[in-house]
């Protein structure tokens, strides 16, 4: 896990815009267990949108955070990589931030470079995974923006398209299943 993480600095560190935080130092502290790496990261101030969701008064509030967390994740590929692991807790808003109310794309534990052979073992967050992702086939940029949608639909309906957390009941309603529709009135 160390070299994970230390594959995250390096990969952060190197990334420049204005939706994903910037890495500073890198050490090492001491804990009870041994040794563990850490790394300062610039403050982001706002709330997980998995929070601000429930906060939401009018969709209007959010979709100047969907324009920046696409422009990140646009940015995020030109540069080589895949998040793999988009999702309302990996986003942080700012819930009075104005009509361009900042967002910043967080958590880059499990980033790859756009064509890297997908892991023996699945690795993300299985509710905001497209097919492929789960089911341990090769992945691209399009597996970010499945995730995006699914992010998109929950900011809309309140609520995920598909209920539960496991990996193979969920890659089988995305596979065969149908999309609830969307019923709000601004759509």
């Amino acid at each position: 896990s160390t070299a994970g993480f230390l594959r995250e600095y390096v990969t952060q560190r190197g990334l420049r815009h204005p939706a994903i935080p910037r890495v500073f130092d890198l050490g090492f502290a001491y804990h009870a267990r041994g040794e563990v790496p850490y790394f300062s990261l610039q403050y982001c101030p706002g709330v997980p949108l998995v929070v601000a969701i429930r906060r939401l008064q009018t969709l209007d509030t959010a979709w100047p955070w969907m324009v920046q967390l696409l422009r990140a994740l646009d940015y995020l590929h030109r540069s080589g990589w895949l998040h793999r692991d988009l999702k309302p807790g990996n986003v942080l808003v700012e819930l009075d931030g104005g009509p361009d109310g900042a967002t910043n794309l967080i958590d880059f534990g499990v980033v790859s470079a756009i064509g890297a052979p997908p892991e023996a073992v699945f690795i993300g967050t299985p509710e905001y995974c497209a097919p492929e992702l789960l089911a341990g086939e090769p992945y691209d940029a399009r597996s970010d923006l499945y995730a995006f949608g699914l992010i998109l639909y929950e900011v809309i309906a309140r609520r995920r398209p598909w209920p539960g957390s496991d990996e193979h009941e969920l890659l089988q309603q995305r596979l065969s299943g149908v999309l609830p529709p969307l019923s709000h009135p601004d759509c």
